[in-house]
């Protein structure tokens, strides 16, 4: 047998009946608690990047669903005022509008929440949506435009760039 201390340590860690001092003990635990973090932490990111995911596809099912309902009422509207010209019902004609009216934001809202969820958001992926046809077509660029980073719109306005120095 050797007797470099390092060895000796070495062998007397390796034996449980070894473990007698606290500070091994307090070791032990320590690297335990280290491992068992570093596995939690592994799945709550593997975790956190599935509900990335699935909101993401979310939105895009919500922002699909919302765009045909706005296509359908625009259409029912159009049917209506063109089928009904001697007969209009103004309470119809109300309702229907009522009803684009509300598509239209739900729509922008859906397009909102894109903005926020998608990792980037600008002229090339929105470019990319349109020419992957997730963006059905070039009229429902403008709802997207505005969220656009390089958009002045979304900027903050500074003080004293406003009338009173308020906002």
């Amino acid at each position: 047998m050797s007797t470099d201390p390092l060895f000796t340590q070495t062998l007397s860690l390796a034996d449980p009946s070894a473990l007698t001092n606290h500070a091994d003990w307090i070791g032990v635990i320590g690297l335990l608690i280290g491992v068992v973090s570093l596995a939690y932490a592994w799945w709550q990111n593997r975790s956190r990047k599935r509900l990335e995911n699935y909101i993401r596809a979310q939105n895009w099912w919500l922002y699909t669903k919302a765009s045909k309902t706005l296509g359908t009422v625009q259409l029912a509207q159009k049917t209506y005022k063109a089928l009904a010209k001697a007969a209009q019902d103004p309470d119809v004609i109300e309702q229907l509008a009522r009803s684009d009216d509300c598509a239209e934001e739900v729509l922008g809202e859906v397009v909102r929440t894109i903005h926020y969820s998608e990792p980037t958001f600008d002229d090339a992926t929105i470019a990319r949506w349109r020419r992957e046809r997730r963006i059905p077509s070039d009229n429902h660029l403008f709802l997207f435009r505005p969220f656009l980073p390089a958009n002045k719109r979304m900027q903050p306005v500074p003080p004293s760039d406003s009338p009173n120095g308020q906002h």
